[in-house]
C-alpha cells in the first residue's frame, strides 16, 4: 500500500472515480484472475460473482497477451499460464470502498513481483463483477 501521510485523499478519490467515468471501457477497473481461481469460484462468460483486492483500469490489460498482462500487473510468473480470466465490475467503488495503491511497480502487498507500471486500487469490500472474458493458455484479453 502507499503511504498517504500528507495527501488529500478524499480529493484523490474523487478525482479517481472522475477518471473512471470519463472512459468505462477503458478507464474502468477490471479485475484478472487465474483460470483455476475462476473455476474455484463457478466463473462463466456473463456470470456475475462478488469480488475484492486489487484492480486496475482494463485499458492496462485490454488486448494483452496473458504472458504481458502478468507482467503489467505484477503477478507471479505463470499464475496465467493456464489461462485467465478479466471481472468488469459492474458499478464503480464508493470512496469508502476502496483504497489507493499507486502502481504495480511498487507491489500493492508483500511477496508479490514489480509490475510494469499499471495503476491499482485495492477494493475493500464485495462488489459485484461480470465475467467478461475467459482467456485459455497463451491467450490473450
Amino acid at each position: 500500500m502507499i503511504n498517504t501521510a500528507g495527501l488529500n485523499v478524499p480529493r484523490i478519490k474523487q478525482q479517481v472515480v472522475a477518471y473512471w467515468m470519463q472512459d468505462p471501457r477503458m478507464n474502468g477497473p477490471v479485475k484478472v484472475i487465474s483460470a483455476a481461481r475462476a473455476a474455484s469460484l463457478g466463473a462463466k462468460l456473463g456470470a456475475v460473482i462478488p469480488v475484492g483486492g486489487c484492480v486496475v483500469s482494463a485499458k492496462f490489460v485490454l488486448g494483452r497477451p496473458l504472458a504481458a498482462a502478468e507482467k503489467i500487473l505484477g503477478l507471479n510468473p505463470g499464475e496465467l499460464s493456464a489461462g485467465g480470466a478479466l471481472l468488469r465490475l459492474t458499478r464503480f467503488p464508493s470512496a469508502n470502498e476502496f483504497d489507493l495503491a499507486g502502481y504495480t511497480n511498487v507491489p500493492a502487498y508483500p511477496g508479490y513481483p514489480t509490475g510494469l507500471g499499471s495503476n491499482q486500487w485495492v477494493v475493500t469490500t464485495q462488489i459485484p463483477a461480470k465475467v467478461e472474458k475467459l482467456v485459455g493458455p497463451g491467450g490473450t484479453f
